[in-house]
């Protein structure tokens, strides 16, 4: 065993580290990252709005479609459009995702290096490695999105704040490299996403401040040259702004970004994303399982050991008041905790391979509860992607079995180790589970699920029409209106034009269609279920009076004397707003047959 221990610790104080991680994280994240169409709201909003910076070069001004968008700084929009320039394909999604990939990979190769300067290399390893296979980060790292590069500048400022803390209160100083990194990763973080960064910096400092009763150690981070470098890096942007559009434009996007976006979901649940305190815990308890469980486990001995222990201390100082403030606001989504999971991991691997106390009967009665939700959660995971195919598509997929049982494989053997006491093994395992059942998952399942997608499927009925015609049409949108829609057809397109603008358009426009929704179908539940269950899922998932434009559409251009031909429709499933909708392709008629 000690030979096995020098020739690990040999392994992981050379490159091959940097390898394999690099090597897991490209197997998680890049499966799916061309096939799969934007998968929210939010994805096609960044990259359709980093798209029309590359068509017209315009790289300051933040636009989707024809409307300031003044949510985000403009440093997602940055490394997206820098992406969609060197690939030369900027209609393709794939461009938009590569930095929320690169995003994930720095954060997993910084926390191994800095983990690897402080605990050792085997530890620094396994930490790393949970944080690359962690469910969220796979998620984030698949779509065009802040979250991954958030993390990624948020890990590099934090881990610098750690090395200074633990060098710091042992006497000795960090490098100005990384005084360097840290103030430069704020002003970056703050280009990315607003005051996160800095916010999460802030609190975590005043809990080490607060640890030590002194702030001694923070003059090795060198703030008199590093605060300067830290504005310098934010004034980049402002300053091009301000010179391009103007002091008005500017403040005009610092009321909306900071007054309505931030404050906003600081106030309350904006777009139906409110919960109240303790849901990030809930969640993490089944998305981290068993890490959440061990690092609970094991708490009580950190909190007892942060007075002693340097490291335990800025793991916690990273973790708990952030992660309180969190719970705290009413806006909420599973992957904003994401930025204190790196310090979760590292705690979890200090603790694999030590005795942990035992905790007595309400801790193995909450540990056998949580359990249960578990196995639950992970039977709704067996079931669901076979499930999600039948009800969106009417059809079976052969290819959801293969994640399906390997959940079922992974959850069995992590039961069995963590009843034996195998930590490291059961961690192992969970790192496994990630990579069998998300890379099927993103490879083959969801890209195939085509009800799914309906701006892909409306896409492809607009492009037929198109290559019929051989003209270049505008698409008017009443009632379907996705942000995935205007990046699948282009910048030309036109959103929440309602049915009467649409009609007086086919009428002013030759090279305009209509995109209209409507009432789909009747879905084919099958032959087995009863009546009443097939009236019930029809009733679920129906389209709402209110969103339903076709009469409304049809009526306004009789009244308009406008003659009117349906060319085709397609059918499928709206999953941001879960139901199922229909969306008929009209074009203005010159002759022939009309309705």
């Amino acid at each position: 065993m000690p030979g096995k221990r020098r020739m690990l610790e040999k392994m992981t104080n050379s490159f091959w580290p940097y390898l394999i991680l690099t090597g897991l994280c490209l197997s998680l994240y890049l499966p799916g990252i061309a096939s799969l169409p934007p998968v929210d709201r939010d994805e096609p909003r960044y990259a359709q709005a980093s798209r029309q910076m590359v068509e017209s070069g315009d790289c300051v001004r933040i636009r989707f479609l024809d409307v300031p968008r003044n949510k985000k700084p403009v440093g997602i929009y940055w490394l997206q459009s820098a992406c969609a320039r060197l690939s030369g394909e900027k209609d393709a999604i794939w461009p938009y995702r590569i930095p929320s990939v690169l995003g994930g990979i720095t954060a997993v190769l910084v926390l191994f290096a800095a983990g690897r300067r402080l605990m050792g290399g085997p530890r620094a390893l396994l930490a790393a490695a949970l944080l690359g296979a962690c469910p969220v980060l796979v998620m984030v790292a698949h779509v065009a999105t802040t979250d991954a590069v958030l993390l990624a500048v948020t890990v590099i400022a934090q881990v610098c704040l750690m090395l200074a803390y633990v060098r710091g209160c042992s006497g000795g100083t960090v490098s100005a490299a990384v005084a360097f990194l840290f103030w430069a990763a704020l002003g970056a973080g703050i280009l990315v996403k607003g005051p996160i960064t800095p916010v999460i910096s802030l609190l975590t400092f005043l809990a080490l401040w607060w640890n030590v009763r002194s702030a001694a150690w923070a003059k090795c981070l060198r703030p008199v040259t590093g605060l300067p470098l830290c504005l310098a890096v934010v004034a980049l942007w402002p300053g091009l702004f301000i010179l391009k559009a103007g002091w008005p434009a500017f403040v005009e996007f610092l009321g909306e970004s900071v007054g309505r976006d931030f404050l906003g979901k600081v106030g309350g649940g904006r777009e139906s994303h409110g919960a109240k305190p303790g849901y990030y815990l809930a969640v993490s308890l089944v998305v981290l399982w068993p890490v959440m469980l061990l690092v609970w486990k094991a708490l009580p001995g950190f909190w007892r050991a942060r007075r002693t222990d340097p490291l335990v201390a800025a793991c916690l100082a990273w973790i708990i008041p952030g992660w309180v403030v969190f719970e705290l606001v009413p806006t909420k989504l599973p992957h904003y905790v994401l930025p204190f999971y790196p310090p979760l991991f590292l705690l979890l691997a200090m603790a694999v391979g030590k005795p942990m106390p035992e905790m007595g009967v309400i801790w193995n009665w909450w540990m056998r509860v949580m359990t249960a939700v578990w196995w639950g959660v992970l039977v709704v995971f067996v079931f669901f992607l076979p499930v999600l195919g039948w009800f969106v598509d009417q059809r079976f997929h052969p290819l959801t079995l293969l994640p399906a049982f390997a959940a079922a494989g992974c959850g069995v053997y992590i039961w069995r180790q963590m009843r034996r006491g195998r930590a490291a093994r059961a961690l192992l395992a969970a790192a496994a589970f990630s990579v069998l059942f998300f890379v099927p998952v993103f490879a083959f399942v969801f890209p195939r699920l085509d009800a799914v997608w309906m701006s892909r499927k409306t896409a492809v009925m607009v492009h037929d029409y198109e290559r019929a015609t051989g003209k270049r049409v505008v698409a008017f949108c009443a009632g379907y209106e996705e942000p995935s829609l205007a990046f699948a057809l282009g910048t030309h397109t036109r959103l929440e034009v309602g049915a009467g603008k649409a009609a007086a358009e086919l009428k002013r426009n030759p090279d305009a269609v209509a995109l209209i929704q409507d009432e789909a179908a009747p879905a084919d539940w099958g032959g087995f279920l009863p009546p009443s269950w097939r009236a019930m899922l029809d009733r679920s998932v129906a389209l709402k009076a209110d969103s339903r434009y076709g009469e409304a559409f049809l009526k306004t251009a009789g009244q308009m004397g406008l003659t009117i031909r349906e060319v085709a429709h397609a059918d499928g499933f709206n999953h941001s707003k879960g139901r199922r909708v229909r969306v008929t392709l009209y074009v203005a008629d010159s002759g022939g047959e009309g309705r």
